[in-house]
């Protein structure tokens, strides 16, 4: 488990090198595979079926706690409090994968698998916002792209979930998970295990994933249709120095809780492309041959170092990073890629000038090593207490929240035989604290108790949880396209906002709460159902509403409800885009604004400004350009190709987001490229010289000064002598043979630019001449 800097609060574990801050993999279950093909569902491969518990915590992509949020376990089901907090005492697991799964209205559905440990294991879940990030229409083609160059190409061929063909409006759910993002493995599925094709095992490194899920007009869930494709594009991320040229594809087997392989990705340029038959979780990701290697961690006196970080870098990771945790005995074991020198770093959260480094590896087989680390100024001490209800008795289904005043962060570690003891590893800077403690079983709490850490103990004592807890209500988004209406009827009960609503950990029962609306764009009634007025336009319509329990007029909470309304007696609106031309741009500077798609569109005859319209982003082959939500069209990186660039855009009206048009733009990127000869007089040859001239001084790209290290390459085409040479690397020139003669020597040389789309095609030529005296 993984801290913010400060203070560590540490379960005895050992987890895996191999990907990105992914879950802990029993390294035991690599041992059991060899390759052969193993069952489809693994349940023999996972081992026999066991006891454990399960405490976790469900955070929005704001790191807010979620409450009534149903999370399932094998057979068992559980809503999470008011923090965010569930948990699962003595339920049944696989002794080498348990599985949890998250849903809620308006959220992908999210899990975590991990290999089981004794006592009770820890997980975190953040959910997804399901928010459309594009409409679609079946039977024609289409694309829709984030603005990081993640991008789908649909054929147009879709099904729902009965497998009969869907024709209509589709809502496009797209989310691009970053493998540098810190809370990647907080957010993507269960945990990087999968089984190849062949049927094999193996633990995987991440290039990145997708999440897709598409629904159609009323809602319902759809997949592609039988022989049809859809294209992914997704882009390396940055820092990516060992990008394969083609790698496999994994879609995440929401049943059984791991990846399967399915097809592979082709690299094209900074990104990877590939085609995939249907939906889900999509993962870019390499099986590296790999060790075991446990590394011991000790201080200068040779004791162990107990529940101590330990980050490594490696190139074969892509130099991202991965963490574990040492166990009270100072160890920490897991798999690491082969024949590769990884960089291993020991954080001081701060407690001096600097964290310890050094060199490991690289390690042919499976290794044993000893690091000897010098002192850090980090602090530990046994956090102790017993938690007991009013009756005396033993709290046997909770857990603590504990709060750090030095960085305002809360830890969640659960109570399961009314006694807790952690090891707290803290700066002496600020070692202020305070917890609360909860009872699951009775909803009941202690008092808000501060205090500051001690060394070597922090005895709390008994902590009584006799105060009933705030009674948890939660409202829950909703949202419905497809409504068709006429004018003169309207539409009754399009849908029921009590339906994913949650009173105390269960579904909200009308006779339990009230209803106020806070919007006049429809109505809610008592029973939570909703109608559509009469004479309603054509557009989208959002609006509030309040449920507050009866029984506690002031335990409320507040949802939003959007509608997407199609009034079949509209007449509509004239939308008109105009295709643009933008010709012989330079390619620098980043950010620079090329032209504004809108400036020649129009609504009804009248110029279009960017509320009344959505953009979508259609057909970019490359990272360069990118159009923003009002319309401007911006070179986004630091250099664009010289080159010809066509792509097409789609705006929607705002108020009818059926009413649409497309249209192209066309981008010449010309850079222009200014080489000028170079003089150098009266030079003394009797000595070797470094750098007498920089041949770059005087020569332009774009009209600024040039930056050799990326924008250019320079090659010699000829030199009069052996006495000067030119620096390819740097364009200096040297005098690398003493006792020139006297007389006039030249060197030609050419410059081309690094990053046209035809290599050599942008070049210049200019000549130095060096008299010698």
């Amino acid at each position: 488990m993984k801290f913010c800097k400060y203070l560590l609060f540490l379960f005895v574990f050992t987890t895996v090198f191999y990907s990105c801050d992914d879950e802990p993999v029993d390294p035991s279950i690599l041992s059991q595979n060899s390759g052969e093909d193993t069952p489809d569902n693994l349940a023999d491969f996972f081992g026999p079926q066991i006891t454990t518990s399960i405490t976790g915590r469900v955070f929005n992509e704001s790191n807010q706690p979620l409450s009534g949020v149903l999370v399932s376990f094998g057979n068992e089901t559980a809503f999470t409090d008011e923090k965010g907090v569930f948990s699962f005492v003595d339920a049944t697991a696989y002794e080498r994968l348990a599985y949890v799964k998250a849903t809620r209205q308006g959220f992908v559905e999210a899990s975590r698998s991990i290999t089981p440990k004794e006592g009770v294991n820890l997980v975190e879940i953040m959910m997804l916002n399901m928010t459309p990030v594009a409409s679609i229409n079946s039977g024609e083609e289409s694309t829709v792209v984030l603005t990081n160059g993640t991008s789908i190409i649909f054929d147009g061929n879709f099904v729902n979930q009965q497998g009969a063909s869907y024709t209509g409006q589709i809502d496009v759910f797209l989310k691009h998970l970053d493998p540098s993002n810190e809370d990647i493995n907080k957010q993507m599925p269960g945990m990087l295990l999968g089984q190849t094709s062949s049927g094999a095992v193996r633990v995987l490194e991440t290039y990145g994933m997708m999440a897709v899920e598409l629904r159609g007009a009323t809602g319902e869930e759809l997949q592609l249709a039988d022989g049809s494709t859809a294209q992914l594009t997704l882009p390396i991320v940055n820092g990516a120095t060992n990008s394969p040229n083609t790698i496999p594809l994994w879609y995440f087997d929401e049943v059984n809780g791991y990846w399967k392989e399915e097809g592979e990705a082709t690299r094209q340029g900074n990104t990877y492309v590939g085609n995939v038959t249907h939906f889900s979780f999509w993962n870019w990701d390499y099986p590296y041959p790999s060790v075991y290697v446990c590394i011991n961690l000790v201080d200068g006196d040779g004791a162990p170092l107990a529940y101590t970080p330990v980050n490594l870098y490696s190139p074969a990771l892509n130099s991202i990073g991965t963490y574990g945790f040492t166990n009270n005995e100072g160890q920490e074991c897991g798999l690491v890629p082969q024949d590769d020198q990884m960089f291993l770093v020991i954080p001081n959260f701060d407690c001096n000038d600097g964290n310890f480094s050094t060199l490991i590896g690289p390690f042919e087989t499976d290794e044993n090593i000893t690091i000897v680390v010098e002192e850090l100024g980090i602090v530990d001490s046994n956090f102790i207490a017993q938690f007991r209800d009013c009756e005396g008795n033993a709290i046997t289904n909770g857990y603590i929240e504990i709060s750090l005043s030095i960085d305002d962060e809360s830890y969640i570690f659960p109570i399961t035989n009314g006694n807790i003891s952690l090891n707290a590893n803290y700066c002496s800077l600020d070692a202020s604290f305070s917890f609360q403690a909860v009872n699951l079983d009775t909803n009941e709490t202690s008092e808000v108790i501060t205090g500051s850490f001690i060394n070597p103990t922090t005895d709390i004592g008994v902590v009584e949880l006799c105060t009933q807890g705030a009674s948890s209500i939660s409202a829950v988004d909703d949202y419905m396209d497809g409504i068709e209406i006429t004018s003169g009827i309207g539409a009754t009960n399009v849908l029921n906002v009590l339906e994913n609503d949650i009173l105390n950990g269960v579904a909200v029962n009308a006779t339990d709460v009230t209803i106020t609306v806070l919007t006049d764009a429809f109505a809610i009634n008592a029973d939570g159902s909703v109608d559509v007025f009469e004479n309603t336009p054509t557009g989208e319509y959002s609006g509030e509403y309040q449920i507050c329990e009866t029984a506690n007029p002031n335990n409320c909470s507040t949802a939003l409800v959007t509608l997407f309304v199609t009034n079949t007696d509209d007449s509509g609106n004239e939308l008109i885009a105009t295709d643009d031309d933008a010709l012989n741009i330079f390619g620098t500077p980043q950010n620079t604004e090329v032209l504004n798609v809108l400036d020649n569109d129009f609504l009804n005859g009248s110029p279009l400004g960017a509320d009344d319209v959505s953009i979508t982003f259609n057909n970019i082959d490359n990272d360069y350009l990118a159009l923003e939500t009002d319309g401007g069209l911006i070179l986004q990186l630091e250099f664009a190709p010289s080159g010809d660039y066509s792509f097409e855009y789609t705006i929607c009206e705002t108020a009818n987001p059926n009413n649409c048009d497309s249209a192209l733009v066309n981008v010449t990127i010309t850079n222009t490229l200014e080489v000028s000869d170079d003089n150098l007089d009266n030079i003394d040859g009797t000595n070797v010289a470094t750098a007498i001239l920089d041949v770059y001084a005087n020569d332009l790209l774009n009209g600024q000064a040039i930056n050799p290290i990326w924008a250019v390459t320079i090659t010699e085409l000829s030199n009069s002598s052996d006495y000067f040479v030119l620096n390819t690397n740097d364009g200096t020139i040297d005098q690398v043979i003493a006792n020139a003669p006297a007389g006039t020597y030249t060197i030609v040389y050419q410059i081309c630019e690094n990053f046209t789309n035809s290599p050599n095609s942008n070049c210049d030529t200019a000549t130095v001449q060096i008299t010698v005296e």
